[in-house]
């Protein structure tokens, strides 16, 4: 919960909010509004002095943004996926996605 991160854009604000984390930013309101200089040059900073432990990609974009923000900065990736694409779709897929997000955040933002 302490453990700041970026999400690649604001899909997660009520999943966020339930688990009381530490979302830092995202990196466009939208998939298809990219953000602004002074935008990334922010979150280069953040990334610089340490409040972002992990940054969340997702699979059905193009990663070329976050590298552009990384660059060569030591900082962790993971990938969540909102889409839910290797959930079977069963009766119990739900609880399933579910456990798979919270799988995939915990293990980014283990230190």
């Amino acid at each position: 919960k302490e453990r700041g991160f970026f999400v690649f854009h604001r899909a997660y604000d009520h999943w966020v909010t339930e688990f009381g984390l530490n979302q830092v930013g995202a990196f466009t309101i939208t998939p298809e509004q990219k953000p602004g200089m002074r935008t990334i040059q922010l979150m280069r900073e953040q990334l610089r002095s340490g409040q972002v432990a992990c940054i969340f990609r997702e699979p059905e974009y193009s990663p070329a943004l976050v590298v552009k923000v990384v660059g060569d900065l030591p900082v962790k990736q993971g990938e969540l996926d909102p889409l839910g694409g290797n959930i079977s779709l069963t009766r119990d897929g739900y609880p399933y996605f579910l456990r798979d997000m919270a799988d995939r955040a915990a293990h980014c933002l283990s230190e």
